[in-house]
């Protein structure tokens, strides 16, 4: 220990190192403190440069850090809007898969009820099926319309087949399970018609009850006449 020495002791052993031309290390001669003041300086001087490259390298390790999160960050609300705004190629392409769901089931819809038009019609159709199209996202063709021509003119003088074609007209213009503003107007036409035939009927019917009631009479009148006698005095006798 250092405090156990003496001056004395460590002088002679100073003067001894000197004649000696060894280097001290006794630690308390002016040399010794010198060096040993000269040492703490240079481990200071070392240790300050030491702690200065690790307070750069620090700083700069924090401002990564700092930074990384706000990029993190942002890269989340970037998610997040992307998320509830949704891709525009997205939205497109679900707005053009329904609309060509649309078309196929009015596709459907339009052949299911000119196919109805068509086998109630029977005989009084004209013709096939016309429709309408429509060109969808996807480049095909959909019905979106249609009719059956279908004959809805009067028997002429025939009154009778006059109504029952009414009929069969109206149940072609109402055989769709929903029938359109056409068809309810065709079904009306047609019942007018056959009201217009059921006077013609009843029409007829008269004129005949009529006719029939003429020729009574006159068949009646005529057995009369030849049952009446002359009146007398005017018989004349042809006979010599």
């Amino acid at each position: 220990m250092i405090s156990s020495l003496t001056p004395t002791t460590s002088f002679s052993y100073l003067q001894e190192a000197v004649k000696a031309e060894k280097p001290c290390d006794c630690g308390v001669c002016p040399g010794c403190v010198s060096k040993t003041s000269s040492a703490s300086h240079e481990k200071l001087a070392i240790s300050v440069s030491i702690s200065d490259a690790g307070r750069t390298l620090a700083d700069r390790n924090n401002s990564e850090s700092t930074h990384t999160p706000q990029k993190e960050h942002k890269s989340d609300h970037s998610e997040t809007d992307s998320t509830i705004s949704g891709h525009p190629d997205e939205q497109n392409s679900e707005e053009k898969t329904a609309q060509i769901e649309e078309l196929k089931s009015r596709d459907r819809e339009v052949r299911a009820n000119e196919m109805a038009h068509l086998m109630a019609a029977g005989d009084l159709a004209l013709g096939g099926p016309s429709f309408d199209f429509q060109t969808g996202p996807d480049g095909k063709q959909y019905a979106v319309g249609g009719e059956v021509q279908i004959d809805t003119s009067p028997v002429e003088g025939a009154p009778e087949a006059t109504i029952r074609k009414a009929a069969r007209i109206q149940a072609a213009a109402n055989a769709p399970a929903e029938p359109s503003s056409q068809d309810r107007s065709v079904a009306a036409q047609a019942a007018s018609m056959a009201l217009s035939a059921q006077a013609e009927l009843a029409e007829q019917k008269r004129e005949k009850a009529d006719e029939d009631q003429i020729s009574t009479n006159e068949d009646l009148t005529s057995d009369q006449s030849y049952g009446m006698k002359p009146a007398s005095g005017t018989v004349i006798d042809l006979m010599a």
